[in-house]
């Protein structure tokens, strides 16, 4: 996984720098084929497997923690983007896993130690970041309201922190191997957030008899994932101007 040629392995990489970026998952198959001794392929359906294992019992700790049934917490281990994760053998999987073990602990108040959940999280994808900026905007909203804005600063916000400045770090390192960010190759996730989810949603009110035949059935699943993403963000943000949004 820390090759330093573009082709090594029988594998040449079309951007080193973004695949290398997204280093956890690399690192977590090349250990268990050294271990176990099966294939590389096999070796990474097995970590994605088990990510999915430890995704379902995080979940179901996180709804239990809210008060819901486990049952709940389950379909967070088969949420559409762990699905295909698993079956193309990319690091969906590992990275939400991941976040849900992080959000275990940081329900619990223990931010320090989901820390280093967090920080594996963005060496797996980078796109966890998203899911720590928005806790740390939540966290800024809670203590601005309840006029905490010093002790979060002082707890929460620097647990955050280590994940971006690990993500730095990682990158940096890259670009002294390879001469170029992982975050500035073409192959990267980071955009305008939500733009691709508006542009579905545009699309599919604005064209509905093309859009909705003449697209293939997985990406017109997609789109009712989108809409129901964009229903969720709407809610959430609703709740918490109405000040029920709580991290408690």
């Amino acid at each position: 996984p820390f090759t330093t040629y573009e082709t090594d392995h029988g594998i040449t990489f079309d951007t080193p720098t973004y695949r290398q970026g997204r280093i956890l998952l690399p690192v977590a198959a090349w250990t268990v084929q050294k271990v176990t001794r099966i294939t590389n392929g096999q070796a990474i359906e097995v970590v994605n497997v088990l990510a999915v294992g430890l995704a379902a019992i995080a979940g179901a700790l996180i709804a239990r923690r809210l008060g819901r049934s486990e049952l709940w917490g389950l379909l967070l281990a088969i949420q559409p983007g762990v699905i295909v994760g698993l079956s193309r053998d990319i690091n969906e999987p590992l990275e939400w896993a991941l976040l849900l073990c992080g959000l275990v602990l940081w329900l619990r108040r223990r931010c320090w130690a989901a820390a280093p959940f967090f920080v594996l999280a963005v060496l797996a994808r980078e796109t966890a970041l998203f899911v720590i900026a928005g806790l740390g905007l939540a966290v800024l909203w809670s203590a601005f309201r309840s006029k905490t804005f010093l002790a979060a600063i002082r707890r929460e916000i620097p647990a955050l922190l280590l994940s971006p400045i690990a993500l730095f770090a990682w990158e940096l390192y890259l670009k002294h191997r390879w001469n170029a960010l992982p975050s500035a190759s073409s192959g990267t996730s980071f955009d305008t957030p939500v733009i691709g989810v508006v542009r579905s949603i545009r699309d599919g009110f604005l064209h509905p008899t093309t859009y909705f035949t003449s697209v293939h059935s997985t990406q017109l699943l997609w789109s009712f994932q989108r809409i129901a993403l964009a229903v969720v963000v709407l809610a959430g943000a609703y709740l918490m101007v109405r000040g029920r949004g709580s991290l408690d």
